[in-house]
């Protein structure tokens, strides 16, 4: 019997998903390099996550639906491998996106905000400086391309 394997288009990027069984047993091996590569499954889960990143609602259950995991199953395993949350990991990458739309003055912070996953501006400017040690006009200030 031949295996479907779905793909799923998404934001301009291709995210190729396995079917739940063949995703989990399809991981290659682990490259001998010293330093331990993430598995196919995290590959996956990083893929999705940096591929949705505007999606406001991007958390750890829609990313398990996505890799056909349990939420607690994906958040230990996505854990153990890259020593971060799937929350934290969402956070940082929209963190890292906002700084690049900052560095573009066409771009009104609370349309960064908006572009990265967050409706409320303020919420967004308070994380931002958190992240940065910068709130967003000051981060532009430092950082805008002329």
């Amino acid at each position: 019997m031949k295996k479907f394997i779905p793909v799923v288009a998404l934001t301009g990027a291709a995210l190729i998903m396995a079917s739940c069984a063949e995703a989990q047993t399809a991981a290659p091996a682990p490259a001998d390099d010293g330093a331990r590569q993430p598995s196919f499954i995290v590959r996956q889960i990083i893929d999705f996550i940096e591929a949705n990143i505007a999606n406001k609602n991007l958390a750890t259950q829609l990313v398990a639906d996505a890799v056909c995991l349990t939420p607690s199953y994906t958040s230990a395993l996505f854990k153990k491998q890259t020593g971060t949350t799937v929350t934290q990991y969402i956070q940082d990458v929209r963190m890292r996106q906002a700084e690049l739309f900052l560095q573009d003055p066409r771009y009104k912070i609370y349309q960064i905000a908006d572009l990265v996953g967050y409706d409320d501006s303020n919420y967004f400017a308070r994380l931002f400086k958190k992240h940065s040690g910068l709130n967003p006009s000051e981060y532009r200030d430092r950082h805008v391309c002329t």
